[in-house]
């Protein structure tokens, strides 16, 4: 059976090894049996998981890491959820991650340990998660459909804030303008990555590539999925 039979293309590790070298954090996948790991919903530690493979990743790739699953992360649950910045925070983070997943519906094969990106951003929501200058293409393999900025204004939530930051809907504004009027985008930087993206993953026609601006200056494609199962927002053709 080949791989494109057996991994779904909106697992990392389908799209992650075909892009790495479109500018991507460092990343390591530790697979692992999904249905075992389940049992830390119950408060049981698995009896096949692989911590000690999960570790050695982490210390490969360096603190601090962002943990996820080849299929999704729990980032908005907030730095508690996905910042690993020591060996005590990877049992939490994992779990977290693990039920994150659970009531996501998804069947995740592998953690992805990956390097941790300072994201230039100006407010934080979601427990402490940066809010950002985030970009997401949809692309095919011949052209660029359309680009958004990543964050609208309807999905912010400030669950455990004690209070919501002051003006954050200019600041918001203004990193969505910011971001779409960008050098970057309009002279296709970006965009023409997102269709090289696209091209080196055959398995679906388009796809949505997520991009984000971190402290060097420099964006990074962050992430991957079949454009039919990404949010995207309403807007003039």
């Amino acid at each position: 059976m080949s791989e494109q039979e057996t991994i779904s293309p909106a697992s990392a590790l389908y799209w992650y090894p075909r892009v790495q070298a479109l500018g991507t954090p460092r990343t390591k996948f530790v697979e692992f049996d999904y249905m075992d790991a389940l049992s830390m919903l119950d408060g049981e530690d698995p009896k096949r998981f692989p911590w000690g493979e999960l570790t050695a990743a982490v210390e490969e790739v360096g603190y601090p890491v962002f943990l996820r699953t080849d299929q999704a992360s729990a980032k908005h649950e907030g730095p508690n959820a996905y910042l690993v910045d020591g060996p005590g925070a990877i049992p939490r983070c994992t779990g977290l991650t693990i039920e994150d997943n659970a009531m996501k519906d998804l069947s995740p094969l592998a953690m992805m340990v990956r390097e941790f990106l300072p994201i230039v951003h100006r407010f934080t929501a979601f427990r402490g998660l940066p809010i950002g200058y985030e970009l997401r293409v949809f692309a095919t393999a011949e052209e660029v459909v359309c680009a958004h900025y990543y964050w609208p204004e309807e999905a912010i939530r400030f669950w455990t804030e004690a209070a919501e930051p002051p003006r954050w809907r200019v600041l918001l504004a203004a990193m969505a303008f910011d971001v779409l009027g960008t050098q970057m985008v309009l002279e296709s930087a970006l965009q023409m990555r997102a269709v090289e993206a696209a091209k080196l993953c055959p398995a679906v026609d388009a796809w949505s590539v997520d991009f984000a601006l971190v402290a060097d200056d420099v964006w990074y494609l962050i992430d991957m999925a079949p454009a039919e199962w990404s949010w995207h927002p309403e807007h003039l053709a």
